[in-house]
C-alpha cells in the first residue's frame, strides 16, 4: 500500500527506483523518540509548531542566505515532559517552551524543511548507526604521534566514514613523500582503531592527505581553536564525495571480474553491502560484520 522510509535520510534516485517499481507512495519521514513525528517528506504535521534557534558557534543562523538555518525547536502534543530522573538533561531538552531537537535544519518555506546536520557532531551513516566524530576525530590524534590532525567526514548515503589527515612532523621526517606518508597513517588508523576497539565504521575507509594544517587563518578553526566543521565540510566535502563514488566503483568493478573466483566474489559481496573494505574468509558472521535484516535484503539482490 505505501513505503515509509526513515532510519536516514534517504536519496533522492531510492523514492524515485521505488515509486517506479512498486507503484506505491513513497514517504520520507522524520522525528524522533522525544518528539514523536515531525516531517513528512519534509512538510512539518499541522499539529506541531516550530521555530529555527541560531547556532552561530557552527556556522547555522536564521539570516543566512538563500535559506534560514538553524538548530530545530518543536512543540508537539506527542512530545516527551523530560527524561525519567534526569533533571539535567530535562533543562537542557527545553527552549522557551520548546524542546530542541538537536538537529540543524534548512527552512525552505514556511513548514517545508531540509535536514542538514546534527548538533552535537553526531554523523548518522547508512545502516542507521551514529559516530561521534568530535570524539573520534581527537582519539586518532590524540593516539598517534604521526596524525597531527583530522576530519572526519560521512555521508549519510554510505556506511562507513572518510577523513581529511594533517600529518605531523614526525610523519613527513619518517616518511619523505605523500605516497609514504599515506602508507603510515593508514597503518596508524589501523592500529589506534584496533587498541581502541573501534566498530568497523567508525575507523575512516579512506582520507585524504593536507599537507596545510587547519589553522585560524584559513578558516578552518575557531578563535578558541576548535574545529569549525561546517567550514571543512565546505572546503572538503566535494572532493571525499568525490572519494566515496570511486570507492563504490573500485568495488564494484571488483566484484564484475570474471577472472573473480566464487568465493571472492562471495567476500566482495559482502564488503560492498556493509561498506567494509574487505572481508577474510571464516572471520566473523554477517551479524558481528555488521549486517541486519535490511543488509541481507541488499546482499541478496546483490548476488541475484
Amino acid at each position: 500500500c505505501f513505503v515509509h522510509t526513515g532510519a536516514a535520510p534517504t536519496p533522492p534516485e531510492v523514492s524515485r527506483f521505488l515509486w517506479r517499481g512498486l507503484a506505491v507512495h513513497v514517504t520520507d519521514l522524520y522525528g524522533s523518540t522525544e518528539m514523536g513525528p515531525v516531517t513528512i517528506n519534509g512538510k512539518v504535521h499541522d499539529y506541531i509548531q516550530y521555530r529555527l534557534v541560531d547556532r552561530p558557534q557552527l556556522g547555522f543562523r536564521l539570516t543566512d542566505k538563500p535559506y534560514p538555518r538553524g538548530e530545530l525547536a518543536v512543540k508537539s502534543p506527542r512530545a516527551t515532559t523530560g527524561y525519567y530522573n534526569n533533571p539535567k538533561a530535562t533543562e537542557n531538552l527545553h527552549h522557551d517552551g520548546y524542546l530542541l531537537t538537536g538537529d540543524i535544519v534548512e527552512e525552505r518555506a514556511p513548514g517545508q524543511l531540509v535536514w542538514l546536520d546534527r548538533r552535537q557532531n553526531v554523523l548518522r551513516l547508512a545502516h542507521g548507526e551514529f559516530v561521534n566524530a568530535s570524539r573520534l576525530e581527537e582519539l586518532f590524534w590524540s593516539q598517534s604521534p604521526f596524525i597531527e590532525q583530522a576530519y572526519l567526514y560521512g555521508n549519510p548515503l554510505y556506511s562507513y566514514l572518510l577523513a581529511v589527515l594533517v600529518p605531523s612532523a614526525a610523519a613527513v621526517e619518517r616518511a619523505g613523500d605523500s605516497t609514504e606518508q599515506r602508507a603510515l597513517l593508514r597503518q596508524e588508523l589501523a592500529r589506534v582503531a584496533a587498541q581502541a576497539g573501534l566498530k568497523s565504521h567508525e575507523s575512516p575507509r579512506d582520507f585524504l592527505l593536507e599537507s596545510a594544517p587547519f589553522s585560524q587563518e584559513n578558516g578552518l578553526l575557531s578563535s578558541s581553536n576548535k574545529p569549525r566543521r561546517p567550514h571543512l565540510k565546505t572546503a572538503y566535502g566535494p572532493r571525499l564525495d568525490e572519494l566515496y563514488l570511486e570507492i563504490e566503483k573500485r568495488q564494484k568493478g571488483r566484484l564484475a571480474d570474471p577472472g573473480l573466483s566464487l568465493p571472492d566474489k562471495l567476500r566482495e559481496a559482502v564488503a560492498l553491502t556493509l561498506g567494509l573494505e574487505s572481508v577474510e574468509t571464516g572471520s566473523s558472521s554477517f551479524v558481528h560484520l555488521g549486517g541486519d535484516s535490511l543488509a541481507a535484503v541488499r546482499l541478496s539482490e546483490l548476488l541475484r
